[in-house]
């Protein structure tokens, strides 16, 4: 029968934890050892929540990190997960840095965020200025505050942390962070007028880039990264590692995208390694033959 307050925290293991609400009705964690020694501990710290005695300080603070502590294994795991994502790493590594220029959140330990502090944040951040990048560095323009888009991703970014000190056990509660409201949706629908229009003006080789991605639906990161093995000219088919299957069949009237069959027949795709979109001009993974 399974008793109430200790577990193996991996099955079979031999080491037993204990589980209990404290003095102050937070839940703990603790490591005691053997079943038998997790079975006494758990009622003793029991016994000592009812006499409303306070936990030794080592156990108080030694299993709480602060945020600026945590900080660091976080971006470790971001740089782990998103290896091949090398934007998404600097997001994160950007957004970090700016939530450490609030130094009450920097210090605070990771049990002690809750939604005041969170507020503390969101004030401090929409009082901070626009930054702009330079060949200098980073540098400040006065008299403008950021936008609530930039509030709202240091608050998502606040939250994915918190969120996985919990998935390690390190919090047991993630407070309440919600959103800022009326963040301009920048969602923009390319009308088929606008499209013919581009297409007519835009140089090459962006032209067939464009192309394809238009017709496809392939989001920019897929495009870039299509390689030989991802092509099928037989079958007009594209299919990627990261990417839906697309197939096209311009031997028909009927073929659902025409204009990408025939741009098929004189494309090269080349295995380069990866680049910044930005670079298009410049470098390529689909190029004309």
């Amino acid at each position: 029968m399974k008793q109430r307050g200790i577990f193996e925290k991996t099955p079979g293991s031999g080491v037993w934890w204990i589980r209990y609400a404290d003095a102050q009705g937070r839940l703990r964690r603790e490591k005691a050892g053997t079943k038998g020694t997790a079975r006494d501990l758990y009622h003793k710290r029991k016994q000592e929540a009812l006499e409303g005695r306070k936990l030794p300080e080592k156990l108080r603070t030694a299993a709480r990190p602060t945020f600026r502590q945590f900080s660091k294994r976080f971006q470790q795991a971001i740089e782990v997960r998103s290896a091949n994502k090398p934007r998404t790493v600097k997001f994160y590594t950007e957004q970090v840095e700016r939530l450490l220029e609030y130094a009450p959140l920097a210090d605070a330990r990771l049990n002690e965020i809750d939604e005041a502090l969170v507020e503390g944040l969101v004030q401090h951040r929409s009082s901070n200025f626009v930054r702009r990048r330079t060949k200098e560095g980073s540098k400040v323009v006065e008299g403008r505050r950021v936008r609530t888009s930039t509030v709202n991703r240091a608050l998502a970014t606040l939250r994915r942390l918190l969120r996985l000190a919990q998935e390690w056990h390190v919090i047991d509660r993630v407070p309440r962070i919600r959103l800022i409201t009326g963040e301009r949706n920048r969602e923009y629908v390319l009308s088929y007028a606008d499209e013919k229009v581009y297409l007519e003006f835009v140089p090459q080789p962006l032209r067939d880039v464009a192309t394809l991605v238009l017709d496809t639906g392939l989001r920019i990161g897929e495009a870039l990264a299509l390689e030989w093995q991802n092509v099928n000219l037989r079958t007009n088919a594209l299919r990627g590692d990261t990417c839906r299957c697309v197939r096209v069949n311009p031997g028909t009237p009927a073929g659902l995208f025409p204009s990408l069959g025939a741009l098929m027949k004189c494309w090269l795709f080349a295995s380069l390694e990866p680049i910044d979109p930005l670079c298009l001009q410049t470098k390529l993974v689909v190029c004309r033959a």
